[in-house]
C-alpha cells in the first residue's frame, strides 16, 4: 500500500497495492465505501512490470510519494525449523518476504526523495514480533546452547539470551 499526496492536483489519498486484482479492487471499494480515498494498483512484489507500472500511475498522478507501507509476505507449510524446512519453501519466502520489498523499495525510491518528508514502514510478523520472540514455546527460540565441551548435551545457560534457529523474513 502507499501513499501520495499531491500539491499539483487537489488529490490526496493512497493507493492500494495488490497482486490479486479481484481481491485488491475488492479492499479499495471497501475503503471507499468508509469514505476513504483510495485507488487500486495491482503491483506484485516478485513481478518488475507491475513494479514499473505502479511507479508510473503514481508518478503520475502527483509526482511524489509521502509513504511507502511494504506489507507483502507470504508463508509455505513448507517452510519450519533448519532440520524441517525445504529449501525450495524457504527460497519462496524469501524471494517475497525479503526480496519483493527491497525491490520495492528500490523502484519507489526516486517518487519517496520527491517528498519533503518521504517514509518507509516496513511490516514485519514472527521473527518481527516482540511477543512471538519473548516466549520460549515459540518454535525459533530456545534458551540452550552447545558448549563446546559437549556438543551433543544442550546445556541451558541462565541469563544469556536465546539462540535463534530460524530465520523467516517477513513472517
Amino acid at each position: 500500500m502507499a501513499s501520495t499526496v499531491t500539491a499539483e492536483r487537489a488529490w490526496r489519498g493512497v493507493f492500494l497495492g495488490a497482486r490479486n486484482p479481484a481481491l485488491g479492487e475488492a479492499a479499495a471499494a471497501q475503503l471507499r465505501a468508509a469514505d476513504g480515498d483510495v485507488r487500486f494498483l495491482e503491483l506484485d512484489v516478485a513481478r518488475a512490470d507491475t513494479l514499473r507500472a505502479a511507479c508510473a500511475v503514481i508518478g503520475a498522478a502527483g509526482g511524489r510519494l509521502d509513504v511507502l507501507v511494504n506489507n507483502a509476505g507470504i508463508a509455505d507449510p513448507a517452510d519450519g525449523p533448519p532440520g524441517k524446512a525445504d529449501i525450495a519453501a524457504v527460497r519462496r519466502v524469501m524471494e517475497i518476504n525479503f526480496f519483493g520489498p527491497l525491490a520495492v523499495t528500490q523502484a519507489m525510491l526516486a517518487l519517496l526523495r520527491r517528498s519533503a518528508s518521504g517514509r518507509i514502514v516496513n511490516v514485519s510478523s514472527g521473527l518481527g514480533s516482540l511477543t512471538f520472540n519473548s516466549d520460549p514455546d515459540f518454535v525459533f527460540a530456545t534458551t540452550t546452547v552447545q558448549p563446546a565441551a559437549s556438543p551433543a548435551r544442550k546445556v541451558p545457560i541462565p541469563g544469556r539470551p536465546r539462540v535463534r534457529r530460524g530465520c523467516r523474513a517477513g513472517f
